[in-house]
């Protein structure tokens, strides 16, 4: 069963994703859209209520999954026709999430900085440093470049750390968890959760 609105709106979510071999290139690791199956069980992290969830491979499968890798990018191509209904990311507490659009598909990417640390000192949850944010961008430009032989990618839409947890104060006060819906048969679209203070959500066509 994949992950319902009412679910990412009412509970917190810790996103766990299973062993895939990426093609990597440099820091860059390219997964393929294999569909995969999302389970869910609750346990206690420190007294608080927490839904893991658990992603595997499986053909028969409904959500695209894209996971993580320290200090690299990782990226997922979601065609504008064909594929899972819905897709994934694992849960973002610091990284950045990237969308370009390549003629009517989308490119996904989820980037890591944890090599520049929580924020230099500053005790905000929703900071990070001038440092880490150049090093995600380029992360971001240079995978674009892996995707030239394909067309163009055209950035569509940036969400970094000070925008997911807009009004997160304290330290390790919060993760944010992306989820996209394919309906109709229409092009997938990614939402962006109002718990993150992103309303907007982004079609491929």
């Amino acid at each position: 069963m994949a992950i319902v609105k009412e679910l990412l709106e009412n509970k917190p979510l810790s996103v766990n994703g299973g062993a895939r071999r990426p093609t990597i290139k440099g820091n860059h690791h390219m997964y393929s859209n294999d569909p995969c199956t999302v389970t869910y069980r609750e346990v206690r992290v420190e007294g608080n209520l927490t839904v893991m969830v658990d992603v595997r491979v499986n053909q028969n499968g409904d959500t695209s999954f894209l996971p993580w890798q320290e200090n690299k990018i990782c990226s997922l191509v979601l065609p504008a026709r064909g594929g899972p209904s819905v897709f994934q990311t694992s849960s973002m507490s610091g990284c950045a999430f990237y969308i370009d659009k390549i003629g009517n598909d989308l490119i996904v990417y989820h980037a890591n900085a944890n090599q520049f640390g929580g924020g230099n000192g500053v005790n905000l949850a929703n900071y990070q440093t001038p440092e880490a944010i150049e090093y995600l961008n380029k992360l971001h430009t240079r995978a674009g470049d892996d995707y030239l032989d394909n067309g163009f990618p055209v950035l569509q839409r940036r969400l970094l750390k000070d925008e997911y947890l807009k009004g997160v104060q304290q330290v390790g006060g919060g993760a944010m968890n992306l989820v996209g819906y394919r309906s109709g048969g229409k092009s997938l679209r990614v939402i962006f959760p109002a718990a993150c203070c992103v309303s907007a959500a982004l079609a491929a066509a």
